[in-house]
């Protein structure tokens, strides 16, 4: 999302910075726009406070109860923000206290100041609003940075551990651009000379603009604000789809539990069967083709694959009767066993993977299933 190659802005970076500092560090961590209206945000992405009134991992849930109870978890964030104009009708820049309610994805601005270009300032605030209720996708960006802070901390370890605490390759992952410890006015200084280099910083008073040009600009800004929309909806769209796909695996491997609890009997104790093929439930076929061989039929019916695994052996009996013709007829028993293994795909993973199995046997042919498994033979 930077405009600019944020390798060659370290480069300069390290010709101004000793090295990483941990007391308040700044980063820019989104620009949007283009010249000459850009606006870069620097955040302090590493002095995030917690407001959480418990911290909870969403994503550890097993069941749909887990889920709801931990969704339920409150995780609210503070994180400060400054942001640098580089259009001359806009502010110089807006120092912002940010707080988001990441489970809610929505944020609010406790207090923000801004410094006008008239050599006056404003102060204002917001109260709540979902990420996309703006025409910046500054919200979700900030949001990332605040909400997901193990990653950010993480990156920051890798950057002390490196040689001279000089390598910020780390936070270049994660698309924040390290600038120091600086206060308000160093960091907006700091920007001009980096990411917004290539531009001409107005002049530190006020000016009025023609109608010609408050038109034009005012085209221009509403046409990116549009794009920047439109952006945050992708963004919004995306993060529905991937939760709608959890869900869907959970309700996916609720299945396979209930499947597998109806093969024991109604004291939870495991059949033979049942212990043999307890690795098979959720498998792919691919897993399941690799340790059994290939299946002798498969059949598509619908969203689900059946494959079907036969084996047949005779055992011999003891002594013989003559037929009609005197021929020695020696007696047995032919054993059959049929296994029918069921397969379906869930929203969320590609692969057809086992929920279910059949099994079809004459004279006890399936009490023993070593047959179906190349480990066990």
């Amino acid at each position: 999302m930077l405009t600019k190659n944020s390798n060659q802005i370290l480069v300069f970076l390290l010709t101004l910075l000793p090295s990483l500092s941990l007391a308040a560090p700044m980063g820019v961590i989104f620009v949007e726009g283009d010249k000459p209206s850009r606006v870069a945000y620097a955040a302090e992405f590493l002095n995030i406070y917690d407001h959480s009134s418990s911290l909870t991992a969403l994503m550890n849930a097993q069941t749909d109860a887990d889920f709801k109870k931990l969704q339920k978890e409150q995780k609210q964030m503070e994180m400060r923000v400054i942001a640098i104009y580089e259009n001359k009708t806009a502010p110089e820049s807006i120092d912002m206290t940010l707080e988001f309610q990441c489970h809610k994805e929505a944020y609010r601005i406790i207090q923000a100041h801004a410094m006008l270009r008239n050599a006056t300032e404003k102060r204002t605030r917001q109260d709540w609003k979902p990420y996309t209720s703006g025409n910046s996708a500054l919200p979700i960006v900030a949001a990332k940075v605040a909400c997901e802070q193990d990653m950010v901390s993480n990156a920051a370890k890798e950057v002390a551990a490196s040689k001279n605490g000089q390598d910020f390759s780390a936070f270049d992952k994660l698309g924040i651009i390290y600038i120091g410890d600086l206060d308000r006015l160093q960091v907006v200084d700091t920007v001009w000379k980096t990411i917004l280099a290539d531009g001409t910083r107005p002049a530190y008073k006020g000016k009025t603009l023609t109608a010609q040009e408050s038109k034009a600009w005012n085209d221009k800004l509403d046409k990116k604000l549009a794009e920047a929309k439109k952006q945050a909806s992708d963004y919004e769209a995306l993060a529905s789809t991937e939760l709608g796909k959890m869900k869907e695996e959970q309700e996916f491997k609720k299945e396979i539990a209930a499947n597998n609890k109806k093969h024991t009997d109604l004291f939870g104790r495991e059949s033979k069967q049942y212990k043999q093929l307890k690795w098979l439930v959720g498998k792919t076929e691919k897993d399941i083709v690799r340790k059994a061989g290939a299946p002798t039929n498969v059949i598509e019916a619908g969203d689900a694959r059946f494959l079907t695994y036969y084996n047949e052996y005779f055992i011999p009996g003891v002594g013989y009767y003559l037929d009609n013709n005197g021929n020695e007829i020696y007696g047995g028993t032919t054993v059959t066993c049929e296994l029918k293994i069921e397969l379906r795909q869930s929203r969320a993973k590609v692969d057809f993977r086992a929920v279910d199995y059949q099994i079809d046997a004459t004279n006890g042919g399936c009490r023993d299933l070593s047959w179906f498994n190349r480990d066990a033979r």
